[in-house]
C-alpha cells in the first residue's frame, strides 16, 4: 500500500507536550503535563509495532491512541468503520498499547448498533481487556445541520445507557468547533469530556475559553501532520499547545501518531 505523504513530528510532540506552558510561567515552575491522545495507532502487523507504541508512550507522552487509520476515498461520520480496522486487529492493538502503558479508543460498530445480540457479543469480546479501553469511538465531526447529527445522538445514547453501565467505558466523538454548544445540549455527559478541533485562526483558544467553565475536561485538537498545505514545526506545535493550555484545554487530541495509510491506491 502507498502511504500518504504525511510527516509525523513525534519528537517535536514529545517536547511540546512536556513543555507547553504559558510563556509567563515563573522560573523554576514545573511545566504542566497534559494528558494526550494520538490519532492514529500502530498497525499490529508492523514488525516494529511494539517499539513504535513504546516510543509514543515514552518519548511523545501519549496516554492513549485510536486504532490504525486508513484513508478511504469517501469518509462519512455515519460509517466511520471504513477508516478503521476490524475488532480482532483492534484487540491486538489494545494489547500492544497496554504493554506500552497506553490505553486505546476502540471502534466497534457492534457497540453502538441496534442489534442486541451483536452488542452482547462485542461486550463479551472486549470485557477481558476493558481496563485498557479509554473510550468507545462513535465517529467524529458530525454535521449538525443534517440527519448525521440525529445518528450521533442515537448512537451516543445507546452506548451511554446500554454499554457504559456494563463496561465502565463512555462514548467518545470529536466535534467540529462550531458544534460544541449543540453537543453540550444534545449529548448527555458531554460536560464531563468534550473534544473539538480547529486548525485555523486561534486554533480553538477562544472555543476552549468558552468551554472551560462548562466542561470538566476540555480536549483540544492539535495537528502534527503535514497536510493540505499545513506545515507544523516543533515551535508552532509548542506555541499552539501553550496557548491552548492557557485558554483552558485540559487534554490534547494530537493528529500525529502513526501514519495514515491510503487503501485506495496500490503499487
Amino acid at each position: 500500500m502507498r502511504k500518504l505523504l504525511l510527516v509525523v513530528l513525534v519528537t517535536a510532540l514529545g517536547l511540546a507536550v512536556r513543555s507547553a506552558a504559558p510563556a509567563q510561567a515563573a522560573v523554576g515552575v514545573v511545566p504542566k503535563r497534559v494528558d494526550t491522545w494520538a490519532w492514529c495507532g500502530v498497525r499490529p502487523d508492523d514488525p516494529s509495532a511494539q517499539a513504535a507504541a513504546d516510543a509514543m508512550a515514552k518519548y511523545a507522552g501519549i496516554t492513549a491512541t485510536f486504532g490504525p487509520c486508513n484513508a478511504p476515498a469517501v469518509y462519512s461520520p455515519v460509517d466511520p468503520g471504513i477508516r478503521y480496522v476490524d475488532p480482532a486487529t483492534y484487540m491486538r492493538l489494545v494489547i500492544i498499547n497496554a504493554k506500552a502503558g497506553m490505553k486505546t479508543v476502540v471502534y466497534d460498530s457492534r457497540i453502538y448498533g441496534t442489534d442486541t445480540a451483536l452488542r452482547d457479543q462485542a461486550i463479551a469480546f472486549w470485557t477481558p481487556v476493558v481496563s485498557s479501553i479509554v473510550a468507545w469511538d462513535v465517529g467524529d465531526e458530525y454535521q449538525p445541520a443534517s440527519a448525521e447529527w440525529n445518528v450521533l445522538v442515537a448512537r451516543w445514547n445507546r452506548v451511554r445507557t446500554l454499554v457504559t453501565p456494563r463496561t465502565g467505558v463512555s462514548p467518545y466523538a470529536n466535534q467540529l468547533a462550531e458544534t460544541v454548544d449543540k453537543a453540550l445540549a444534545d449529548l448527555p455527559g458531554a460536560d464531563k469530556l468534550l473534544s473539538f478541533t480547529r486548525y485555523t485562526d486561534d486554533l480553538g483558544a477562544s472555543v476552549a475559553r468558552h468551554l472551560d467553565p462548562k466542561v470538566q475536561t476540555v480536549m483540544c485538537g492539535i495537528n502534527a501532520f503535514e497536510h493540505l498545505g499545513f506545515t507544523p514545526t516543533p515551535t508552532s506545535i509548542r506555541e499552539g499547545m501553550a496557548d491552548l493550555i492557557e485558554a483552558g484545554c485540559d487534554r490534547f487530541l494530537v493528529f500525529g501518531g502513526e501514519r495514515v495509510y491510503d487503501t485506495t491506491a496500490f503499487g
